[in-house]
């Protein structure tokens, strides 16, 4: 695809708003109503006011939402019986942004490669504006979604959470909100980056930094650090980190302990073979999809899974969300500590290396690195688990190493074979 990559589009604040009047021409050609919800990044106003105006030229109906969290995004569409775009670049920092097109749930695959061409169609027309589209101000999107959730964990009494709770919200579309719908829950809340500055979001805070997060809060406490749109979450229990394999490897247990008929759990190419293991070791079924949400989510519905997330903190509860939801992952965790089983899946060490390159796929495809990749492949055996993969956001090829062995330089045979 030309422009969609993992995670809808995504690049430099200036090539987004390049894009935004075509696509709201697109989406809004096909759909009557049509919801815009932005993150704080400085950019997203001007990128909402063309896409906005390519919408109306469609002859849309728009509700603008404001800044709102991605998954209360996808609450707002699925309510209204609209499609939805998102204005934001996750957990990237301030100077890019993206447009993520969705339902109640994203795009899937086939989806986005139709809008993709249509939207290289688009592009190379000349704008118009006819006005026929109507605009609605949705002012209390965020405040409905707030009920939402509270009212699907009313059960959860967080007053007997013998924790303080704090959360990182990374200065995006959670704060406030986040700390809102756990106070009001009754829990103890500190929570930090929670002004809404779009000029910091994920600078040095979120899940990205999810270390620093650790480094920052009492051992004895829990905390949770979001990425700047809201849909992942990462968690740090009395000191250790929980990353988004073991947020949902701790979840599945849970479920199935409940007699939830969880029919088998997604994670990615990414997920570690120790999460795998000690799923199969509970007899759980366990499928891998390549990375991204709308792979995760596919392969679920494929499978019948209840179940499914991304090492990233990227996880979907289909019982909660029919999307990727950070404050509804945060909160099914905070349920399995409430039951006093949370545990930590033994995993191998990894090691992580970025390789810049123009065309991250293009490069990933040549015949020169497929060679390179296989003799990588066998030096390293069964000594461990490589995972290359081109980047659908950024200029890289992304290669880890699962170690299975002590004693292998892993580096040396990764930087000598394939950089």
């Amino acid at each position: 695809m030309k422009y969609f990559g993992t995670d809808g589009i995504r690049g430099k604040s200036e090539k987004v708003l390049a894009l935004s009047y075509a696509l709201g021409v697109v989406v809004g050609r096909n759909n009557h109503f049509v919801v815009v919800g932005r993150d704080t990044r400085p950019s997203s106003i001007d990128i909402e006011k063309e896409l906005t105006k390519g919408l109306l030229s469609a002859g849309a109906k728009v509700g603008l939402a404001g800044v709102l969290p991605t998954p209360a995004l996808a609450h707002t569409a699925k309510v209204k019986g609209a499609k939805g775009i998102m204005i934001t670049a996750s957990h990237n920092p301030p100077e890019y942004n993206g447009l993520k097109v969705m339902g109640a749930e994203k795009l899937d695959e086939a989806e986005e490669v139709a809008l993709d061409r249509a939207l290289d169609e688009e592009i190379s027309k000349p704008s118009y504006t006819s006005g026929s589209g109507q605009v609605e101000i949705l002012s209390g999107a965020g405040r409905e979604y707030k009920r939402h959730i509270i009212a699907t964990f009313q059960h959860l009494d967080l007053t007997a959470l013998n924790k303080k709770v704090y959360i990182d919200t990374a200065h995006g579309c959670f704060s406030y909100l986040a700390k809102d719908v756990l106070e009001t829950l009754g829990a103890d809340v500190v929570a930090l980056n929670n002004d809404i500055d779009g000029t910091k979001v994920n600078v040095g805070c979120g899940a990205v930094h999810i270390e620093d997060f650790a480094r920052k809060i009492p051992r004895d406490s829990i905390g949770f650090a979001f990425d700047g749109d809201g849909d992942r979450v990462l968690s740090v229990l009395d000191g250790e980190v929980y990353d988004g394999d073991q947020m949902l490897y701790n979840i599945a247990l849970h479920y199935k302990a409940s007699g939830k008929d969880i029919g088998g759990v997604v994670g990615t190419i990414m997920t570690g073979s120790g999460i795998e293991r000690e799923f199969q070791l509970k007899n759980i079924p366990f499928h891998r999809a390549d990375v991204g949400d709308k792979h995760v989510f596919d392969l679920m519905k494929r499978q019948n899974c209840l179940l499914g997330g991304e090492k990233s903190g990227h996880l979907i509860l289909l019982d909660r969300a029919s999307t990727g939801d950070g404050l509804v992952s945060l909160l099914a965790f905070l349920e399995v500590l409430m039951a006093k089983t949370v545990k930590k899946a033994k995993e191998y060490k990894t090691e992580n290396f970025g390789l810049e390159v123009e065309n991250p796929r293009l490069f990933y495809m040549s015949q020169n690195f497929q060679e390179k990749l296989a003799k990588t492949t066998l030096k390293i055996g069964e000594k461990g688990r490589l995972i290359v993969r081109p980047s659908g956001t950024e200029n890289l090829v992304r290669i880890s190493v699962e170690e299975y062995l002590e004693g292998v330089d892993y580096a040396k045979i990764i930087k000598e074979n394939l950089f």
